[in-house]
């Protein structure tokens, strides 16, 4: 994890560059890889993530982006807060917490399914019946488990 002017933490696999004057002129990386970010917002030097021509724009939140060098997708997942996704084209998009969005070079298309939420449920110390219940619920899924168990509970979080 390291520590860069305006920038909380972040922790990066495979490349990360910015250019003189990061974060006292501007706040733009380039990034070659994964990386979650957790990000101070400034009005007066917005920070944003560069990969081959796609941007990824903090609006004040927690984010990862995975754009690998060999692959024709960058994929964005917001934790907290917003980020807008958008390329040279002028294509953009607002993503909001628990949303996904996906970057297709080739196409230079920017996908995003609404309906698919990033969920962090906490089953700790809950019936196993109850835990079973809310995923039924959530996923619309049916399981089949012994009645012997339903009492068990959960020490986990997922």
């Amino acid at each position: 994890m390291g520590w860069i002017y305006g920038l909380a933490a972040a922790i990066i696999v495979v490349g990360l560059c910015y250019e003189d004057g990061f974060g006292t002129e501007h706040r733009k990386l380039k990034l070659s890889g994964k990386g979650k970010f957790t990000v101070t917002h400034n009005e007066d030097l917005p920070f944003i993530i560069e990969s081959n021509g796609v941007f990824i724009e903090d609006l004040g939140t927690v984010f990862s982006v995975e754009s690998m060098p060999d692959s024709d997708t960058v994929y964005v997942v917001v934790n907290e807060g917003i980020v807008r996704l958008y390329d040279e084209q002028g294509s953009e998009i607002i993503i909001k917490a628990g949303e996904k969005a996906w970057y297709i070079r080739s196409q230079k298309t920017i996908i995003t399914d609404l309906e698919t939420k990033v969920l962090k449920f906490d089953f700790k110390d809950t019936r196993l019946a109850e835990v079973i219940d809310l995923l039924e619920k959530t996923y619309r899924l049916m399981f089949n488990y012994l009645e012997s168990i339903e009492n068990v509970q959960s020490p986990h979080s997922f």
